[in-house]
């Protein structure tokens, strides 16, 4: 939905999944790499689960139990640099 209101309401053309986690990658390239190594892989695995299953991947309460999530960090991962799941979903769709 958010980018068929992109295109209907700002001419914004819509992107895949796949193309915005390629630009999410692209743009937040430098700050992935000054965080935490363990916070990075919980973003980028969340960025992946929202790559091959959507955005309703991540609005399941279920998210930091998904196998991949866990190992690398999870929720930990992130409250440890103060950050949360919405955050991380904002920069994917502002990419």
């Amino acid at each position: 939905m958010y980018d068929f209101f992109a295109d209907v309401g700002f001419g914004i053309d819509p992107k895949t999944r796949e193309e915005r986690v390629l630009a999410f990658d692209y743009k937040n390239k430098e700050w992935l790499m000054s965080l935490p190594s363990e916070s990075a892989k919980v973003i980028k695995s969340l960025a992946r689960q929202f790559k091959e299953r959507g955005i309703d991947e991540l609005e399941t309460p279920d998210v930091f139990n998904i196998p991949e999530i866990k190992r690398v960090g999870g929720v930990k991962a992130l409250s440890g640099i103060g950050m949360n799941l919405t955050d991380v979903k904002e920069r994917l769709f502002v990419a």
